[in-house]
């Protein structure tokens, strides 16, 4: 079986997929591309069996302004289920138009999980 998938950069709703592996430290840190629109949703999925962070570890999405747009939805995250989070301001989505800073810290020696951005592109 043959699959084919193409991108036109056209659609409404772009997904972002980081995949992090932590250091000696437990931590892991890199910048994103430059993402633009409101934040719809983000996924937090931690790895398994001996990649598996350790439980309550952390993640923020810093803005360059060094406001993590998370508010705090990454804090403390499961080792085992995964989450998602819809961060809102006032009932308001947090709008971007920057590369953000991902910080994972206190998830233990190489060990690995994704996030996943869901950016609205609506005009």
């Amino acid at each position: 079986m043959s699959v084919t998938f193409s991108d036109s950069n056209t659609q409404t709703i772009r997904k972002y997929t980081i995949s992090w592996t932590s250091d000696a430290s437990g931590d892991a840190t890199a910048n994103t591309i430059v993402l633009s629109g409101s934040i719809a949703r983000v996924n937090f999925v931690p790895g398994s069996g001996a990649t598996q962070p350790s439980n309550l570890y952390d993640i923020t999405l810093k803005d360059s302004d060094g406001i993590d747009i998370l508010l705090g939805a990454g804090a403390d995250l499961s080792n085992v289920t995964s989450v998602t989070t819809i961060p809102l301001i006032s009932s308001n989505k947090i709008v971007i138009n920057e590369k953000l800073a991902i910080a994972v810290s206190n998830a233990g020696n190489a060990k690995t999980g994704t996030v996943t951005i869901y950016i609205n592109r609506e005009k």
